[in-house]
């Protein structure tokens, strides 16, 4: 249970992604503080550009600050990606750009796995040879954004490894993904949201009656 004296009336999820609103919509469910929940899909608003942040984070401060300023309420956004440490990274910040740059998800993960080196660019047929172990992390940042200038955030890093071939359930690029147990890549809410999100509502908890606004 979050205790702290901030009470919001309502909270706009600063996407129009529908799965993400999923997730954020299951994540502000659980405390009372977020009052009506609505979203930038149902609210008719736009998201900003092309992310240019040079950090998951600048990009959530970024999301939210401009859903904020649109409806002149308090709005959740955030950012992550999957980085590939052997590859310098990639794709990481670009990890959504990567996706359409590659017609979808599907063709991304295996792009992605091809240049990691988890499958060969070679017909169904041949014969198939031992994937190495490709470390890789998942990132995610959240921020909150209130009309009076506040800003609260939380971020969470998880280590894990690509897999090949890639789960069948999973948003993006994440069934590429394995990270420790508890992660699942089908699950409601991913592993790298929910802890920047309980990051985030330790920042609330920590601040919110002491951070000027």
């Amino acid at each position: 249970m979050l205790n702290t004296a901030m009470q919001l009336d309502a909270t706009i999820i600063a996407s129009t992604n529908r799965g993400k609103i999923s997730e954020y919509s299951i994540l502000l469910s659980q405390a009372a503080l977020w009052g009506r929940v609505t979203d930038l899909l149902h609210k008719g608003g736009e998201p900003p550009g092309q992310e240019t942040g040079e950090s998951y984070l600048e990009n959530a401060v970024s999301k939210a600050r401009h859903a904020c300023e649109q409806f002149d309420s308090p709005a959740i956004g955030d950012d992550g990606g999957i980085e590939v440490s052997s590859l310098g990274g990639i794709p990481g910040l670009r990890t959504a750009r990567f996706t359409r740059a590659h017609g979808g998800p599907v063709e991304a993960m295996r792009a992605l796995a091809q240049r990691a080196g988890l499958v060969a660019p070679a017909p169904p047929s041949a014969t198939p040879r031992v994937s190495p172990t490709v470390t890789a992390t998942a990132h995610c940042a959240v921020a909150l954004s209130l009309p009076d200038g506040r800003i609260f955030t939380g971020a969470s890093t998880i280590e894990g490894a690509l897999q090949w071939p890639p789960l069948p359930d999973g948003p993006g690029l994440f069934p590429l993904f394995r990270g420790p147990p508890p992660w699942d890549a089908g699950a409601e809410v991913l592993l790298h949201r929910a802890r920047a999100f309980e990051s985030l509502l330790h920042d609330i908890q920590a601040n919110a009656t002491s951070r000027p606004p």
